[in-house]
């Protein structure tokens, strides 16, 4: 068996400890996270004798973006890389606003979210980071100081990966840790809260439009006659 540190559990894999060494495993973590589809890869190592499969990778998948990022709201990405305490990591950010912004707002959004991650990661080790993205300790950090800027209806880590976590200083992991479920739906609540206000903005707008058109041609009908 496989130990798997963050997530409190074991996977049996096929192999013998040598051909097993650097090998990945990809793991969905949606029902642990109820809903949210945040892939796991990790790479097997070997410590102290034994095979532990350590975070290498987070990504948040399409399937789940697709159900954040809805009409009416405006989106921020960046990607970047930045140092932790022990080794250079890639990290891309995805912010979802509460309505349509303008791109000076995004572009204020984008700059503050990298100033306060450069800041945030390069006094933490790789592997506290993975654990912080998987109990949410670390969007409950950011999400507040972006706020600020403008409404949020989603902040969290699309990507975030090492190329070599053999360099990864040792992190002593709460097994029973709780993930961020709370968050997630919060999440989640929050952002078809913004696509249904935003949704119903647009059938104003567009009720509004149609009565103007209505009225314009009764005005020219009664003047024609």
């Amino acid at each position: 068996d496989v130990s798997m540190p963050l997530l409190g559990e074991s996977v049996a894999v096929l192999g013998s400890p040598e051909s097993l060494q650097g090998r990945t495993i990809k793991m969905d973590l949606a029902r642990k996270l109820r809903g949210k589809n945040l892939e796991l890869t990790l790479a097997i190592m070997q410590k102290d004798g034994k095979l532990e499969a350590v975070p290498k990778r987070l990504e948040l998948l399409k399937s789940f973006l697709l159900r954040i990022v809805r009409k009416g709201t405006s989106y921020v990405e960046d990607s970047f890389k930045v140092q932790c305490k022990d080794l250079p990591v890639t990290v891309k950010p995805l912010l979802v606003t509460r309505k349509k912004v303008s791109r000076a707002i995004r572009n204020h959004l984008r700059k503050e979210c990298k100033e306060f991650l450069v800041s945030y990661l390069k006094e933490k080790n790789f592997l506290e980071v993975c654990y912080e993205l998987f109990t949410g300790e670390l969007q409950h950090a950011m999400q507040p100081k972006l706020k600020k800027i403008y409404p949020l209806a989603f902040c969290d880590i699309r990507v975030f990966e090492t190329k070599d976590v053999s360099k990864a200083a040792p992190f002593v992991i709460n097994v029973n840790a709780t993930p961020a479920t709370a968050q997630v739906e919060d999440q989640m609540a929050e952002a078809e809260a913004a696509s249904a206000e935003a949704t119903a903005l647009v059938e104003k707008s567009a009720k509004s439009s149609a009565a103007a058109k209505e009225e314009k041609s009764k005005t020219e009908s009664a003047e024609s006659a």
